[in-house]
């Protein structure tokens, strides 16, 4: 009888660690490029920190506030494509020549592109739109 401790289950969750600390190192870099460098000089102020010099302006309309969301909803789509398109080249790369895998993984990978085709065009549709309506932002 097979053990499920086989090989597979460890990359499947060495995978899923480096796919973590990925998505954490680009969120904690995200963050970082919120705060401006005005914000870190006159950082004893706590009022400054949390209105606009930080980027945190409470006075946005419903429309930069929908544009806000958005594009953060369609940049994380963004990333997981990516991240699928890599899975899906480790996969082919470790097909070992096995026709199933290597078909499963250029299949992965095609519906990868085409997801991050269609996130990119509807990224640019909500730019566009957004920035040529008057209340959009």
């Amino acid at each position: 009888m097979k053990s499920c401790l086989t090989n597979n289950y460890f990359k499947t969750i060495a995978i899923c660690f480096v796919t973590l600390f990925f998505l954490l190192s680009i969120s904690c870099g995200v963050y970082a490029g919120l705060i401006t460098t005005d914000a870190q000089d006159d950082i004893v102020s706590h009022e400054l920190v949390f209105t606009g010099e930080a980027g945190f302006d409470l006075s946005i309309g419903l429309g930069e506030l929908a544009n806000y969301i958005i594009s953060a909803f369609l940049g994380l789509l963004a990333i997981i494509f990516i991240i699928l398109i890599i899975i899906g080249g480790y996969g082919w790369m470790m097909a070992g020549g096995d026709e199933g895998k290597v078909t499963a993984a250029k299949e992965r990978i095609r519906q990868a592109i085409i997801g991050l085709i269609i996130t990119v065009s509807a990224y640019a549709i909500t730019y566009f739109v957004f920035n040529a309506l008057p209340w959009g932002g």
